[in-house]
């Protein structure tokens, strides 16, 4: 089947939007976090708080599709070839996406209450508890 391009747009947007509320959600349920997703609350941390979160996950998932380029380049291969415009957008609006998305949905659908910002030490305040 032939997909046509307003098609994969829509697509991409909803993954986006999607991988955002998931994260937000898994986040909030104090389940534990992925290691990859705790990097950004330590980054924070370590800044004491200079750095919110969303700009602490830009950094990381912009450092990780830089190694990703790198590496290709080593190798030889197109840049193209494990690049797209899906993981350039990704990587710059998926922090963001899962601040608004944690703030306006998840915690108050789990919670009955908002939470201004991710931080590292609300996380670990709740582990205690």
């Amino acid at each position: 089947m032939q997909t046509t391009l307003p098609f994969r747009i829509v697509m991409l947007i909803l993954g986006c939007l999607f991988a955002g509320l998931g994260v937000a959600f898994y986040m909030v349920a104090e389940m534990g976090i992925a290691p990859y997703d705790s990097v950004a609350l330590i980054l924070q941390k370590w800044a004491k708080g200079k750095i919110p979160f969303h700009f602490a996950r830009i950094a990381t998932d912009v450092v990780c599709v830089l190694t990703g380029v790198i590496f290709c380049l080593v190798s030889g291969d197109s840049v193209w070839m494990i690049v797209g415009i899906g993981t350039i957008i990704n990587a710059f609006f998926n922090g963001p996406l899962i601040q608004f998305f944690r703030t306006h949905v998840t915690e108050p659908l789990l919670h009955g209450r908002p939470q201004e910002q991710i931080t590292f030490d609300i996380m670990q305040e709740k582990k205690k508890k």
